[in-house]
């Protein structure tokens, strides 16, 4: 006998063990499409962050509207993150929860 009857899972192709699509609908990869947009905002909002801090300790000029802008894109990004979650059939787990009920 050949080393590859031994480990047949060896001898298949990456296409023929990768796993199944988990959207299952349109719908649901729309979800999932905004999600990984509105994941982006994340970083808008930590770019414009950083420029509060540049504006507000370098030239002592800071912003009235950053943090209203932060809120918001984060908030955003977390009511379409939800979603996308949910329609790709993954889930959210809070671990500090989990580990205390059991």
């Amino acid at each position: 006998m050949t080393r590859d009857s031994h480990r047949p899972e060896e001898s298949a192709s990456p296409a023929e063990t990768a796993p199944p699509d988990p959207v299952r609908t349109v719908f649901d990869r729309g979800v999932v499409a905004c999600g990984r947009l509105a994941a982006w905002l994340v970083f808008v909002a930590m770019a414009i962050s950083v420029y509060e801090v540049i504006m507000r300790y370098a030239f002592a000029s800071p912003t009235s509207w950053v943090h209203e802008t932060v809120v918001m894109l984060v908030a955003v990004s977390f009511a379409f993150g939800g979603p996308a979650a949910l329609a790709s059939n993954r889930h959210i787990r809070v671990k500090v929860l989990y580990d205390s009920v059991g």
